[in-house]
């Protein structure tokens, strides 16, 4: 399945005007994601981050502020702080997300998998 250009295009837009609800998540949780994120692009990429005051910033290999990321309740608004480079370091925030979803899809179904032959030693009954 293909993804027309516009489309990519409009949720980017939107991504960046109007932020990432982050659903099922509370103000808690949310902070400790953005610390994960703030390794995570420490860690895997060139870019670096800096975690301070409920938001990260991310910067470029030359130190320069490329995108902040902030917290507004349980919504992260990515902020790009220059013209150029900005979409590489949001495309690094939404692999996190992927990677993220990704391991706890698998956690969700491993429980389940768990739960159904815990039941299976009581079919007999």
């Amino acid at each position: 399945m293909t993804v027309k250009r516009a489309e990519v295009i409009k949720v980017i837009g939107n991504l960046i005007k109007y932020g990432i609800n982050m659903d099922n998540y509370n103000v808690y949780q949310c902070n400790l994601f953005l610390k994960e994120l703030c390794n995570f692009i420490n860690e895997t990429t060139t870019f670096s981050a800096i975690y301070s005051d409920n938001k990260v910033t991310i910067e470029s290999v030359f130190f320069d502020p490329i995108v902040i990321i902030e917290l507004d309740k349980t919504t992260i608004h990515c902020i790009p702080v220059t013209d150029e480079g900005w979409i590489d370091a949001v495309f690094e925030i939404i692999k996190f997300m992927h990677i993220r979803e990704g391991e706890r899809r698998e956690k969700a179904i491993k429980k389940k998998k768990r739960e159904q032959e815990d039941n299976k030693e009581f079919d007999w009954i």
